[in-house]
């Protein structure tokens, strides 16, 4: 095809022989920049912090997700994800499965925990939807086990002022409080934070770019699949039994090594009177 057009243009005259070159090494570079185009990663905004909307005329509240809202509320919700997969469209259609998520959303942002408990008890896959995300709680215990074992990063309860009255976060115009006793899903501004602050320096780990859930849920999955058991594992387990061999005696705490001494010479002297 390329010599056909050499012979049409440079010699028929049309063009000249750099002129046709050229043009052929712009339309290259014009495929090879299209080729290379950047993968957009996660917004900043916290998507995944679906807040409902109300009309103003009825009880009725209207949840709005895209499907770059649903990528993140995947990226930040692995439990969600993993359940999204496994019921739809098995047990539930996806209206049902984002309908019972987000009517868990409005009972954890309300704090209605009598409801939230009624209808867990009777729902089963609601009530998935309002426990702690166990997948996130498996991670962040792996991760302890990396931190130096002399540091203990936790605050303690007397340092917490959040359970005590006119104490918290300001957020959506209440002030947040910590439930201890609740058995509900407890998520504070901080670790919600925290959690889209690490998706977001992690990125997309696709780039497919379809509007239908259960591609990009499938596609998310396969991204996400570990690798075969290595030994990632003893060597985080080995370098944490470094870390606790080595700061477990502290240099400031123990005694000199070397202690300067003078030697001592004893001399004994047998004389008339006895021993000198």
């Amino acid at each position: 095809e390329l010599q056909k057009l050499h012979k049409k243009f440079v010699l028929g005259n049309i063009l000249q022989e750099s002129e046709f070159w050229a043009t052929r090494k712009n339309l290259l570079d014009d495929e090879t920049n299209k080729a290379s185009k950047q993968k957009p990663g996660f917004k900043s905004a916290m998507l995944a912090d679906v807040r409902p909307s109300a009309d103003g005329q009825t009880n009725k509240v209207t949840f709005s997700l895209t499907t770059e809202i649903i990528h993140q509320i995947f990226a930040e919700k692995p439990a969600v994800h993993r359940a999204f997969l496994d019921y739809v469209p098995k047990k539930l259609s996806e209206k049902d499965f984002w309908t019972k998520y987000c009517r868990a959303e409005y009972l954890l942002r309300t704090k209605n925990t009598l409801a939230a408990k009624a209808e867990a008890a009777d729902d089963e896959e609601l009530a998935m939807f309002l426990k702690n995300d166990d997948i996130l709680a498996k991670e962040a215990k792996l991760k302890i086990k990396r931190v130096d074992p002399t540091l203990d990063m936790e605050a303690d309860a007397g340092d917490d002022y959040i359970h005590l009255p006119d104490h918290g976060i300001l957020r959506d115009g209440s002030r947040e409080t910590a439930d201890i006793d609740s058995e509900l899903a407890r998520r504070t501004l901080s670790q919600d934070l925290n959690r889209h602050a690490a998706v977001v320096l992690e990125g997309r780990s696709t780039d497919i770019e379809s509007t239908d859930t259960k591609t990009v849920a499938e596609a998310l999955a396969r991204s996400k699949k570990e690798p075969p058991p290595s030994s990632a594992a003893d060597d985080a387990s080995h370098e944490r039994l470094v870390k606790v061999a080595r700061m477990t005696e502290i240099e400031d705490l123990q005694a000199p090594r070397s202690l300067p001494y003078a030697p001592l010479c004893i001399k004994v002297i047998v004389g008339s009177y006895g021993l000198i």
